[in-house]
């Protein structure tokens, strides 16, 4: 009861803020155990738009930090919250590290959902931060217990604000192609390490290709520019300016390549 009536009121909420939500490629979502990786652009909005427009219940991972207030901690809890205790939250506790895996795994193990941001924090640049392997730790762990059997899944969803942080503006969720923990099940235990890296690698590769990543600051200020110059004819749809700043990204990278000196002067 408590879930449903915060799942209407966040409803409310978020239809209130947002002229518009969306979800690019729906079928992309399997059933089943999944968890749900995404990139953190917009702070608590990030999983309020991926409740709103996933077409399955799930929990989510968030750091420790909110469940200081006892309030607020009650309320998470009871919403399926699962707090991670980050370095930065407290570098002494990372024991209970451990347990918040054995919480994730607990919902996931009956064919549940589960959401975690793999980049930590929430940041406002042009380019995904450095992936933890949190992720991909979890994944091949729990398929690993299951002896390959369980049918884990991740699915990279790339979120994109075309005006961040503006009032009735529009919020996009894309769904990317769902990767099977089994399949990167090789060399584990024994090179875990190694195993770790290489979904880790595949699950940020997957991101990438959802959202507009720029990691280099003269040429995010480029399009920036470009994108500017261009305010006055706005796509209909958040999909469509995810696809016009792609193709302004693209054509930036291309033209460093081919004429840097030029780039740089403009």
């Amino acid at each position: 009861m408590l879930g449903g009536l915060v799942r209407f009121l966040l409803a409310t909420a978020l239809g209130f803020y947002f002229r518009r939500i969306e979800l690019l490629a729906p079928e992309r979502v399997p059933s089943g155990p999944l968890l749900v990786v995404a990139n953190h652009p917009n702070s608590l909005a990030d999983a309020a738009v991926l409740a709103a427009s996933l077409p399955r219940p799930f929990a989510i991972v968030a750091t420790a930090a909110l469940f200081r207030f006892p309030p607020l901690a009650w309320l998470l809890r009871r919403l399926g919250v699962i707090p991670v205790n980050r370095a930065a939250d407290d570098p002494r506790a990372m024991r209970t590290v451990a347990a918040t895996f054995e919480a994730v795994y607990a919902a996931l193990e009956p064919g549940g959902a589960v959401l975690i941001f793999p980049e930590g924090i929430t940041y406002d640049e042009p380019a995904l931060r450095p992936f933890k392997s949190g992720p991909a730790r979890m994944a091949l762990e729990l398929e690993h217990r299951h002896a390959g059997k369980l049918g884990l899944k991740l699915l990279p969803v790339g979120l994109h604000y075309p005006s961040r942080g503006r009032y009735r503006g529009d919020a996009l969720a894309h769904a990317g192609n769902a990767l099977r923990a089994a399949d990167y099940l090789d060399g584990y235990p024994e090179r875990k390490k190694e195993a770790i890296q290489r979904l880790t690698d595949a699950v940020e590769a997957a991101l990438k290709a959802l959202v507009v990543h720029i990691p280099e600051a003269d040429r995010a200020d480029l399009v920036a520019g470009l994108g500017r110059l261009s305010e006055g004819a706005l796509p209909p749809t958040a999909a469509d300016d995810l696809e016009r700043r792609r193709k302004t990204a693209a054509a930036v990278a291309l033209l460093y390549k081919d004429r840097p000196a030029e780039a740089a002067a403009f």
